[in-house]
C-alpha cells in the first residue's frame, strides 16, 4: 500500500514540476505561485482555519 501511494505521489509531483517549468515568469500565474511560496509557512500555520473555511 505504501509503495502504491509513493508511486501516486511521485506521479503527482512530476506533473506539478512540469506545470511549473511551463510558467511564464511575467504571468499572473507566476506571481501567484511566488506569493504562495513566500507565504508558505503562514499558510501552513493556518491550515486548520483554511480547512474550516472550506
Amino acid at each position: 500500500m505504501a509503495d502504491e501511494q509513493w508511486e501516486v505521489d511521485k506521479k503527482w509531483l512530476t506533473n506539478e514540476a512540469k506545470k511549473v517549468k511551463e510558467i511564464n515568469p511575467s504571468s499572473s500565474e507566476f506571481r501567484d505561485l511566488k506569493w504562495l511560496k513566500q507565504n508558505e509557512e503562514k499558510i501552513l500555520r493556518n491550515r486548520r482555519l483554511i480547512e474550516l473555511l472550506g
